[in-house]
């Protein structure tokens, strides 16, 4: 028999037989059901909630999750393949969201339900571990009122709380919703394990609590606690005769053990010789020794959110001020010196309070990842969602305590006090889902982040894109340009998009000297970011500066920073500049990288019959006439024809080409031709087919220095 067998009064807790009722559950069961009935009603206007922020990178852009068929190779490419950018994969979150995109592709309805659905089995699986817990040496002498009450209790001011709501409606935050699930369903297990009765229940328990822990290590990496958190639960609920003297040792050299661990990777973060990719603060507005003295301030200020979760204090960005010194803001001596008190209480009267040790203990073991010395961005709500499980457990278990002590004859007061445990529920439910509706569109998210967090960087930089996608030019620029003064967790990554986009812009107004003057500030602020330098090249090429954009071609192709576009683009530079051979080095290299560029194409089969190699440019045209969309080929096609004495055939295609296309396309492609040195010998007849087929002469503008504007 097990020797942490619960007493008996424990067996029935929340399914006691209810003989006046025919069997039926017992109310614990139907505040249970009703409570998860409730989570869904608070979470159903999240249902048709846009994609924001990241699920674009992670899910809509990311070909990688795109799973198009159910089979075992689809399955591992979307689940093991890594994310561009260097981020982490993620296993076991990245195969939900791949099956969610094989269901349902872009349409986010399925996307919610399956973050609901995760949210809901959490806030189950709290529920029945905070019972358990109940059952532990320390706390079996619990009441079963008390239990049953401060574990419904405790399960949803977690599960309602409006902070959590960045974890469940934000849809790549499935990656930290489902952490917290499987670390709590590894815990349940564990308990099952301890108070198991037979060899196989307490097998098959240790086993259920290992695969959730991978599980969960493979849905966010932050869940390495678990191990600690299970040595917590060792320590202070199933050692009833607990003692500074005797676990006071344990617990110090645990301590002086993980701040030997950080200022150890402090010291690998800080020294270039031995410096570690992962801690590289390069790229952040803050350095290590600000980092951690603002995640004090901010651990405090994820305590407090906890605690009064209004709407308005809810936000994808928040404004803070870095800590530069202890007392530099003076709040960061205080926030150091309540985090202190809170473990030292936690510590001194662990035997006393145990459930308010624990959840001390718990809530700071699981901030020490996120919050502590990785060069991550100092705040985001959804790291609350695994530290925060028990967090309310103290308050819910002493409110119940009290409820029993003070209301012990009287059922009316019994009654007000559970009643106003339910209101709180529904005050959490109702900023909950007021919350939710923020995160409807792009729009109402960040015009609310703009709103509370004006000094940050990204809130400003989503409106300018958005201002941008509606076509309010004048107003993007001024907001691209606002964001150059704002606080940014990236600030030359940053600052190099905003000035790249107001080129953009300027490009469009026709303004291309403001558009170069930014493209040049942009590459000076991120001189290994390849992209602006070869915007800056395409507009160079349009303005027919043809030396300048190939001087930064061969820049980044000498950096080994060169794309096909690069290749593409310096190919048909020289192709125009009457230099045929490396025209065609550079356009085969860039199909080489990228064999369905349209562009390439045509320009090498441009370049092919400007060199007078008809079969090779041949066999390409075939592929671009089911793919070309101008009549590009076809003119090729009657050039070649002339060049081989075929003047039937030729007169064919220029009246097929009459027919099918604009005479305005044809003139911009009969222009291009000539300008890259194709035999004008060849070019005759189709000239005079041209003319003699319409109104007017459409070479009445053939300047040499006609500028393409490709």
């Amino acid at each position: 028999m097990n020797k942490f067998a619960p007493p008996a009064h424990f067996s029935n807790l929340y399914e006691q037989d209810d003989k006046h009722r025919g069997g039926g559950p017992s109310w614990g069961n139907w505040l249970l059901y009703g409570g998860l009935v409730f989570l869904f009603l608070i979470y159903s206007n999240t249902f048709t909630s846009a994609f924001q922020f990241d699920d674009f990178s992670v899910i809509v852009d990311n070909p990688q999750i795109h799973l198009n068929s159910f089979t075992f190779q689809s399955l591992k490419n979307s689940t093991l393949s890594h994310l561009e950018e260097g981020v982490v994969s993620r296993p076991v979150a990245r195969l939900t969201l791949a099956l969610n995109w094989y269901m349902s592709q872009r349409n986010v309805f399925s996307y919610h339900v399956v973050n609901l659905f995760i949210h809901i089995l959490a806030a189950l699986f709290l529920f029945k571990t905070l019972i358990l817990l109940y059952k532990t040496p320390v706390l079996q002498n619990t009441p079963e009122t008390i239990v049953l009450g401060s574990s419904l209790f405790a399960t949803f001011l977690w599960a309602a709380n409006p902070v959590q709501t960045q974890a469940i409606t934000y849809i790549v935050q499935r990656m930290a919703s489902m952490a917290g699930l499987f670390y709590i369903m590894g815990i349940f297990f564990y308990l099952r394990v301890k108070f198991a009765q037979t060899k196989l229940q307490k097998i098959s328990s240790l086993f259920g609590a290992l695969i959730c822990f991978f599980l969960a290590l493979g849905s966010k990496e932050n869940v390495v606690t678990f191990p600690a958190a299970l040595l917590l639960i060792e320590i202070i609920f199933f050692n009833d005769n607990l003692s500074w003297r005797k676990h006071g040792r344990v617990i110090i050299a645990t301590a002086l053990l993980v701040c030997l661990f950080c200022l150890l990777f402090a010291f690998f973060s800080l020294n270039r010789d031995y410096a570690l990719p992962m801690f590289d603060y390069q790229d952040r507005y803050f350095n290590l020794q600000e980092r951690m003295l603002t995640e004090t301030r901010i651990v405090m200020y994820y305590i407090s959110l906890l605690l009064y979760p209004l709407p308005e204090r809810l936000s994808i960005a928040h404004d803070v001020v870095l800590s530069t010194s202890l007392f530099n803001p003076l709040s960061t001596f205080f926030s150091i010196a309540a985090i202190a008190g809170l473990l030292f209480i936690a510590v001194r009267r662990m035997k006393q309070w145990p459930i308010l040790s624990f959840a001390i203990f718990f809530f700071f073991l699981n901030q020490l990842v996120e919050s502590t010395i990785l060069p991550l961005e100092l705040i985001q709500e959804h790291r609350n969602y695994l530290p925060s499980l028990f967090f309310f457990w103290p308050a819910a278990s002493g409110f119940f305590i009290l409820q029993q002590t003070i209301f012990r004859k009287s059922s009316l007061g019994k009654i007000s006090l559970s009643a106003m445990a339910c209101a709180l529920v529904i005050l959490f439910g109702w900023s909950t889902a007021m919350r939710n509706s923020t995160w409807k569109t792009k729009s109402s998210l960040w015009h609310d982040a703009y709103y509370k967090a004006p000094s940050r960087c990204r809130p400003a930089f989503n409106l300018a894109e958005l201002a941008e996608q509606r076509g309010r030019i004048t107003t993007a620029i001024k907001r691209y340009n606002d964001t150059l003064s704002l606080v940014s967790p990236n600030p030359a990554f940053f600052h190099s998009m905003a000035l790249m986009k107001m080129s953009e812009l300027y490009s469009l107004q026709g303004n291309s000297d403001k558009a170069i003057l930014n493209y040049r500030r942009s590459i000076h602020e991120m001189p290994d970011l390849p992209f602006s330098k070869y915007q800056l090249a395409v507009l160079l090429y349009r303005m027919d500066r043809l030396q300048e954009a190939a001087s930064i071609l061969k820049d980044l192709i000498t950096q080994n920073l060169a794309g096909p576009k690069t290749h593409g683009l310096l190919g048909q530079i020289y192709l125009v500049t009457g230099h045929g051979d490396e025209a065609l080095h550079e356009l085969a290299t860039s199909l080489q990288m990228d064999k369905q560029s349209l562009n390439v194409m045509e320009a090498f089969a441009l370049c092919l019959v400007s060199k007078h190699k008809y079969d090779d440019a041949e066999q390409l045209l075939y592929q671009l006439d089911r793919r070309a969309q101008d009549p590009l080929p076809p003119l090729l096609r009657s050039v070649i024809y002339s060049a081989q004495g075929r003047s039937v055939l030729a007169a064919a295609v220029v009246a097929r080409i009459l027919d099918d296309f604009s005479l305005m396309s044809i003139e911009k492609q009969i222009r291009r031709m000539i300008r890259s040195g194709i035999d004008p010998t060849f070019m005759q007849y189709i000239k005079t087919t041209v003319d003699n087929h319409s109104s007017r002469n459409l070479f009445t503008c053939n300047n040499p220095n006609y500028e393409e504007k490709k």
